[in-house]
């Protein structure tokens, strides 16, 4: 019976084992298989091989065999499958029996488009925009609206041999983080003057590389408590960052946002973060 011998492009997709359709009777190649595939070789017809590609080259057919798979029918061979790993890629070549053929066709790994998919002259449709998210602790006592689900964090740290609270809220959007961070320091650790405190967060936080961008001068005050705070804004490390901090007592505030570029800085939903920010009142004793 003749034989056909179809020459198959490089693999230029990533195969996925699910997507491709179940063979009876295929199975990986065994040593003991190779007098059959060399005698499945010698029978091919001499014919010119059918090329699947313009740049089709005879070299790889000198590259060892990586892989290979044979399909046997009542203990016969109907068609062989080889991958050879080349100098520019991978390559498949497959010889097969003709009543074979149908089952010898390369079927890509690509997924069908999903229902939600947009049809090819549709225009994509923009992702869901994230939706607003208000978040209040009563333990930390403070309020913000997020421009999405935030994770807490909670973490303890040393700082100057005492141990530190520190609970984060953050979401990430676009590339850019939201967050606020709680300190809470032992009562007594920190300085008498307020403004000493600030200002050692704000240069801790610019380290010794980070560029300050703006900076309120005003050292203004915060709610109706008027706590001590101040606002400023920073590249550091290819990044750029806006801070609000706020102290009340030996508890730290601080609002920030991180991002790529320096527009989200000062983009909704920043403003929408900073604008929301209170510090809510201590519950009065009973």
């Amino acid at each position: 019976m003749p034989l056909i011998q179809q020459d198959v492009l490089k693999l230029a997709l990533k195969l996925d084992p699910d997507a491709a359709p179940e063979v009876s009777g295929l199975r990986e190649q065994t040593k003991e298989d190779d007098p059959l595939i060399r005698a499945l070789h010698i029978r091919s017809a001499p014919k010119m091989t059918y090329q699947a590609e313009v740049s089709f080259d005879l070299v790889r057919a000198t590259h060892r065999m990586d892989r290979g798979f044979v399909l046997i029918r009542a203990n016969e061979l109907i068609a062989h499958v080889s991958v050879r790993h080349g100098k520019r890629g991978y390559g498949m070549q497959a010889q097969f029996r003709p009543e074979a053929e149908d089952e010898a066709k390369p079927v890509p790994s690509v997924p069908p488009p999903s229902k939600d998919s947009p049809k090819k002259d549709e225009p994509k449709k923009d992702a869901p925009k994230a939706e607003k998210t208000p978040v209040e602790s009563k333990a930390l006592r403070f309020a913000a609206t997020f421009p999405g689900k935030p994770k807490e964090t909670p973490n303890k740290v040393k700082v100057n041999g005492d141990d530190v609270t520190i609970t984060q809220f953050m979401v990430e959007i676009d590339k850019s983080a939201y967050l606020v961070a709680v300190n809470d320091y032992k009562p007594g650790t920190l300085a008498a003057d307020p403004q000493v405190v600030l200002e050692g967060v704000r240069n801790g936080n610019l380290g010794n590389n980070g560029q300050l961008l703006d900076e309120d001068e005003k050292r203004t005050e915060f709610g109706p408590d008027k706590l001590p705070m101040r606002t400023f804004s920073f590249k550091k490390d290819k990044l750029f960052f806006r801070n609000l901090i706020v102290l009340d007592g030996s508890r730290l505030y601080q609002v920030m946002v991180v991002s790529e570029t320096e527009k989200p800085l000062t983009g909704a939903e920043a403003k929408q973060l900073y604008e929301s920010f209170k510090i809510l009142p201590r519950e009065k004793k009973k």
